[in-house]
């Protein structure tokens, strides 16, 4: 009896120190909110580290008002697009780099699908009130206020590689309803090799137009099992809506003349990650 017990609480033992083990091993839960002070104003910002969430914050918007404000955060400095037209209100677009420095500051009106850029690469994009409360405005070279467990979020990246026949390719994910009605809207340019894969939950037919879409963009419509079974250049701001013959899962848009550069064509198949 006394070896069996002995064996009994030896496993015992084992399974709670994996256990400790694996609870040590987890990331870190990213808050939901963040208390950042900005010329001593101190802003209440829901957090946005996932490419869902900071897509979303465009489209729908979220209440920034008051002490209320939104941050969004980036795995690495770029220049992203800016506009506010999910909010009813005029606010300050912040941005900040990776050394908690302003790099650029922008009013923008309610509504509006004006796109804003900063000129200095920057990590994070603060939507705050332009009622400062008395505080005075927030000033390009001054501090973003970034407290040091934001700063540690691991943001999720921005796109995924995929291949298409062959040949790589980094894509945004457009996998809801949101991103998929925004797609390439607004956006003046796009890297060689970048494009946006839509992703549906079952097989459609979709029609695609270039409504509000400044740049010219080659469309393959893709079957549920990964070939491409059409594709079509369209000119910006097109409204014709060009729906494929067959059901689809997929649909990938590049810069046009992409898939005929890179010899990619009806028949081929794309390879997801």
């Amino acid at each position: 009896m006394p070896r069996i017990s002995l064996r009994i609480n030896t496993f015992i033992l084992a399974v709670l120190f994996c256990h400790l083990l694996s609870c040590g091993s987890k990331s870190p839960v990213t808050p939901e909110y963040c208390a950042i002070t900005v010329n001593s104003l101190e802003i209440n910002a829901k957090i946005c580290a996932t490419y869902k969430d900071r897509m979303e914050c465009f489209i729908k918007g979220n209440p920034v008002k008051d002490r209320a404000g939104i941050l969004l955060i980036y795995p690495e400095p770029r220049n992203p697009f800016i506009c506010n037209i999910g909010n009813i209100s005029e606010i300050a677009a912040i941005c900040i780099n990776r050394e908690n420095t302003i790099t650029d500051v922008f009013i923008i009106p309610p509504a509006s699908e004006t796109e804003y850029s900063s000129q200095t690469p920057c990590r994070y994009i603060l939507f705050a009130p332009i009622d400062w409360n008395g505080s005075a405005k927030p000033q390009k070279g001054g501090s973003g206020g970034i407290p040091d467990n934001v700063s540690a979020i691991a943001a999720e990246p921005e796109t995924n590689a995929i291949m298409a026949g062959g040949k790589n390719l980094h894509v945004e994910i457009a996998d809801d309803e949101y991103l998929q009605r925004r797609g390439l809207m607004y956006r003046k340019s796009m890297p060689a090799d970048f494009g946006m894969l839509f992703i549906y939950a079952e097989e459609d037919m979709p029609g695609f137009w270039m409504k509000n879409t400044h740049i010219p963009l080659s469309i393959a419509y893709i079957k549920s099992d990964l070939t491409i079974a059409e594709i079509h250049d369209r000119r910006p701001f097109d409204l014709e809506g060009i729906p494929p013959k067959v059901l689809v899962k997929y649909v990938l848009e590049v810069n046009q003349g992409w898939f005929k550069r890179n010899n990619v064509k009806a028949g081929d198949k794309i390879t997801l990650p």
